[in-house]
């Protein structure tokens, strides 16, 4: 199965989403906390993907 940039760039942010969760609970020792962060890093992460892959499909258009 080949991987599209788009695939990709999602799997990256669940990563890092998941990764933020894990780091954030354990500075903060609870999961509350770490779960108000690591949603506040993956809505950030989620922008940046959109303008990425509106970025690759108007180029790969032309």
């Amino acid at each position: 199965m080949k991987w599209s940039t788009e695939r990709i760039m999602w799997a990256v942010v669940a990563a890092v989403g998941l990764v933020g969760l894990v780091m954030g609970y354990f500075v903060t020792e609870n999961i509350k906390e770490a779960l108000i962060g690591s949603l506040i890093l993956n809505i950030g992460l989620i922008f940046w993907v959109n303008a990425g892959v509106k970025e690759v499909k108007k180029c790969c258009k032309e």
